[in-house]
């Protein structure tokens, strides 16, 4: 009798059973034409194939979940993006009537009050409201010019100092304030 010698690990590995089939028995009933060794009736056996069709619920799960992630951080930052666009309307409307009125403080020694005697022509925004119909209405004290955010008072307001001779940004809430430093802006916790 012929001595086999399997491989020493648990596994038993496919060319062990070739060897051992090859070793002890010869396939004479089921010739094969190729010469390859066989474990047996070759045509009989069935080839099986696992095929998976869509996804497992687990899967989809995981994915709306991956989606919901970027989701609630893409969000906050997409609006702090559009606040921060929006906010150049009302940075270049106070800049114009800024230098307006530093001209016209240079002229007659006092800042105007009224928007015909500047020379400047800012028509309000759809994103903004520039002072009131005459601009010492609703001034921030030591602002010369404003910019609230529509509708009026509710978000952010942001003032033209002549003294410093910069825009300042008033949060009316505190959780405005990031757009405030979004944009760059100092902002200042003096209320009106």
């Amino acid at each position: 009798m012929d001595t086999l010698f399997l491989s020493l690990s648990w596994k038993v590995v496919v060319q062990d059973l070739l060897f051992c089939k090859r070793a002890t028995i010869t396939n004479n009933r089921f010739p094969n034409p190729a010469g390859r060794p066989t474990l047996g009736n070759d045509d009989t056996l069935i080839p099986v194939r696992v095929t998976r069709a869509g996804f497992t619920l687990i899967e989809l799960l995981v994915v709306v979940l991956i989606i919901g992630i970027l989701a609630a951080v893409a969000v906050p930052q997409y609006e702090k993006a559009v606040e921060k666009s929006r906010i150049t309307e009302a940075i270049t409307g106070l800049t114009a009537i800024g230098r307006a009125q530093e001209v016209y403080h240079l002229a007659t020694g006092s800042y105007a009050d009224d928007w015909s005697d500047l020379d400047v022509s800012i028509q309000a925004g759809k994103n903004f409201t520039f002072g009131g119909k005459r601009l010492s209405e609703g001034l921030y004290p030591g602002s010369v010019a404003e910019a609230s955010r529509t509708p009026r008072y509710s978000r952010y307001t942001l003032l033209y100092m002549p003294e410093e001779q910069k825009i300042v940004c008033f949060a009316h809430a505190t959780n405005q304030r990031q757009y405030c430093t979004a944009a760059g802006l100092e902002f200042t916790t003096n209320s009106y």
